[in-house]
């Protein structure tokens, strides 16, 4: 079978784009106290709980959404390393600095500008979550702290999503070595090794988090990385596999990936996916058999090469960086003088077009700029960090 390295995926950037869409979901609703506040059995409140306790949960899961985002980070980085053409170590760091990390220097120094000059006080009758930011005030260390992004600090301030921006910084430094061992293992074995990783990780984050901070936490998401690698590997094997099932098997597949992807909406009250950390691993599985589906099934690829969802999938990073900062800014300025029913929507709305110019303006010159510096460095003489690894079975 020829093995196409070099096709662009744009599926998966719907899905990254729907993703985001999510989370955006998630945290606006999350504003209202009854979305985070235990509703469980009250017949009183059950369309609050058909949102928070039946499959309709898949429109505003954010942690599932964040697992998918890391399994197809890890997707999206390995294809180069399976093509030959991965660039030295200096080369791909710069780009990956310039991805990451430049658009959020500017989201998180506007987040920090906007909490120190808008209105600081509570938001009365809002939920404990959304009180809980635009609360600190931004000292010189823990400004420099978010300006670094990758040390351990308290990361609610300013931006609550850039925890996970944290974690995808610190894989994306030492991804090349992951991808090492990937190249050089078999898949399950590179699977087993970042599974035991990613437990010993969240029972250190449990278990030490007051002394280790999120560091721990950071071998958890290794797993999802390298479960996106693997898919990526033999994703034409995978591929040709889904596509040679009747269609009825393709159906129950996608209805297994949803019931993974989302088993807190399908089965609430199973206490057994509430212990021994299942529920962190149940989504990462649903992510991978979510990406099959997207790149097999016909259907399901037309749909995520629509305009819409491909535009989604184009300012993404974007959407993601700077919502919870327009969030905040439209309702520390017009809450309670109107009503969230109007404040919602237009916080969605506006974050989508605000996104939609930071793309333009930050995104697109921080990858021009990555670009640029990579080719200039890959004209040097080869660096030690560059790595050519023969992929074994």
């Amino acid at each position: 079978m020829d093995v196409d390295h070099t096709r662009r995926y744009e599926e998966l950037d719907s899905l990254r784009g729907v993703a985001a869409l999510i989370v955006i979901f998630c945290h606006h609703l999350s504003t209202l106290p009854l979305m985070v506040s235990n509703t469980a059995g009250k017949t009183e409140m059950m369309l609050i709980n058909c949102l928070k306790a039946t499959p309709l949960l898949i429109l505003w899961d954010g942690a599932a959404a964040v697992t998918l985002f890391f399994v197809l980070s890890g997707f999206v980085l390995s294809l180069p390393f399976y093509n030959g053409r991965q660039a030295p170590y200096p080369a791909y760091l710069a780009k990956r600095v310039c991805r990451i990390h430049l658009p959020y220097l500017v989201a998180i120094v506007l987040a920090i500008v906007l909490a120190q000059t808008l209105p600081d006080g509570p938001l009365v009758g809002l939920s404990h979550w959304v009180n809980q930011f635009w609360r600190t005030p931004a000292t010189p260390q823990l400004v420099a702290e978010h300006l670094l992004l990758v040390p351990s600090f308290p990361n609610s301030a300013f931006d609550p999503v850039i925890w996970t921006l944290r974690h995808e910084m610190r894989i994306s430094i030492v991804f090349p070595i992951i991808m090492v061992v990937v190249m050089r293992l078999r898949w399950q074995l590179s699977i087993g090794v970042a599974f035991l990783l990613s437990v010993a990780g969240l029972v250190l984050d449990r278990v030490g988090h007051d002394v280790l901070g999120d560091y721990p936490y950071s071998l958890y998401v290794v797993l999802p990385f390298v479960v996106g690698a693997v898919l990526a590997r033999h994703r034409n094997h995978l591929i040709a596999a889904y596509n040679r099932m009747w269609i009825a098997a393709q159906v129950l597949w996608f209805v297994i990936a949803l019931l993974l992807y989302n088993y807190l909406g399908f089965f609430p009250h199973w206490k057994i996916f509430h212990r021994f950390q299942i529920n962190a691993y149940l989504p990462i599985v649903g992510s991978a058999m979510l990406i099959i589906s997207a790149l097999g099934s016909r259907r399901l690829g037309a749909v995520l090469r629509c305009s819409f969802p491909i535009y989604l999938g184009r300012i993404s990073y974007s959407t993601y960086l700077l919502h919870t900062v327009v969030l905040l800014a439209v309702l520390h300025l017009a809450w309670p003088q109107f009503s969230l029913a109007l404040l919602l929507p237009f916080s969605i709305a506006l974050s989508l077009a605000i996104a939609t110019y930071f793309y333009q303006w930050v995104e697109v010159p921080a990858m021009v700029l990555g670009r640029s510096l990579a080719k200039k460095l890959e004209t040097q003489k080869s660096s030690p960090g560059e790595m050519a690894v023969e992929p074994n079975g």
